[in-house]
């Protein structure tokens, strides 16, 4: 998978339908892995919904490569409109 952080990463399901998760050491990159993959794989084995998103706005400019997402921590504001905005944390 092409994201910083959160390599590497491992799910898989081993014969007898055990659940194999293997976490990266890098804390960050365990709390994207979690997020963003364990925890919808577990509800999915639940049987719960997928999680649904609210769409927000960067409210600065975020330079990027294009070859790679990139999980970052960042700090959420709702304007006078009720519009999401988000700026990047260092």
């Amino acid at each position: 998978m092409a994201i910083r952080p959160g390599k590497p990463l491992l799910l898989a399901r081993l014969p007898g339908d055990t659940l194999l998760v293997g976490l990266p050491g890098n804390p960050m990159a365990v709390a994207v892995g979690l997020r963003f993959f364990e925890f919808p794989a577990l509800r999915a084995m639940l049987g719960s919904a997928p999680e649904t998103s609210l769409p927000a706005r960067s409210l600065e400019a975020i330079e990027r490569r294009p070859s790679i997402t990139f999980f970052a921590k960042a700090i959420a504001t709702i304007d006078e409109e009720a519009r999401i905005g988000v700026r990047l944390l260092a």
